[in-house]
């Protein structure tokens, strides 16, 4: 008897958040914001742009900014996975990006939640396509300032 292989329905999903221009002052975008994972011993950065995109990178072991800063400046950030847009609407923000799913498709993630001030977002809620469930969170990302950002030009998003 032969196996079959099951693929998801989320493979090469489109965004559902359109990319637009982020032009308030509600949050920082000259740096990155960043939360630490202690269960998982996992920092993760995201970084937002002025033109509506977001670039997320995790699973650095380490809870030392000026470490995790040094791999930034050294990275390639042409995975897909990494990609995102954001939008704020008062003191709301959904982010939305791909993100890898059993290694080879590329499932939606997005987190909802709220701006605290205009250096820190609580993020309160988690959906992730590929099982169509959405979770409560309770994720605090604080910003830093940093002049080496990557630029937000990529290939996915227009």
């Amino acid at each position: 008897m032969g196996s079959m292989i099951l693929l998801t329905a989320c493979f090469d999903e489109k965004l559902t958040i359109k990319r637009v221009d982020y032009t308030g002052n509600e949050l920082r975008t000259n740096g990155y914001y960043h939360a630490y994972f202690s269960e998982t011993d996992i920092s993760v950065v995201m970084f937002l742009y002025r033109n509506g995109v977001s670039l997320t990178r995790g699973g650095y072991s380490m809870h030392i900014l000026d470490e995790i800063e040094k791999r930034i400046i050294k990275q390639n950030f042409e995975t897909k996975t990494r990609w995102g847009v954001f939008i704020v609407n008062g003191d709301t923000i959904q982010h939305e990006r791909w993100a890898e799913s059993t290694g080879f498709t590329a499932c939606l993630y997005r987190k909802k939640g709220y701006i605290v001030n205009d250096s820190t977002i609580h993020f309160i809620e988690d959906f992730l396509s590929e099982t169509n469930k959405t979770y409560a969170i309770d994720e605090v990302w604080h910003f830093k300032q940093f002049d080496n950002k990557p630029d937000s030009i990529n290939k996915y998003i227009k």
